[in-house]
């Protein structure tokens, strides 16, 4: 994903991953994090993560509408912070991305369901987490093939 649009060091942080090898790995910070998990604890590993001058995203909603962050590492590392409000305002450059072949979400779906088979989707989303990166419930039958 991230490697195929020409990111060189690419670090998927979920609830496998060992914290200790993720930082020795990118020691040196990274210029982008993409938080989407809305937690203290991920929004503030973001903040580690980056390197100095670089950007965190905050894309992932709290659960209480708060997070504690450390403020002052942001200050210190001169970090600039973006957020998105789920992809608001963006849907028409990805709907064009996608339907050119600039974007390819092949390596991001990980599950296509039939339209009559939403709540399916729903259940695999919310409790097969661990075997799911993006389910898409097809609004045509010619989509799930696809």
């Amino acid at each position: 994903t991230a490697k195929s649009i020409g990111g060189e060091r690419v670090a998927v942080l979920n609830g496998d991953a060992a914290i200790g090898d993720v930082d020795a790995s990118l020691s040196d910070g990274v210029d982008f994090v993409f938080e989407s998990a809305g937690s203290a604890f991920t929004m503030n590993r973001a903040i580690s993560l980056v390197r100095p001058g670089g950007t965190v995203v905050f894309i992932g909603y709290t659960h209480g509408g708060h997070a504690d962050l450390n403020v002052n590492l942001l200050i210190d590392k001169e970090v600039t912070v973006k957020t998105s409000f789920r992809y608001r305002h963006v849907y028409d450059k990805v709907v064009a991305a996608v339907s050119s072949g600039t974007i390819s979400v092949n390596q991001v779906v990980s599950d296509v369901f039939p339209f009559d088979a939403v709540q399916d989707a729903m259940e695999r989303a919310l409790y097969e987490k661990k075997l799911t990166t993006k389910c898409v419930v097809a609004v045509s039958p010619e989509s799930v093939d696809d």
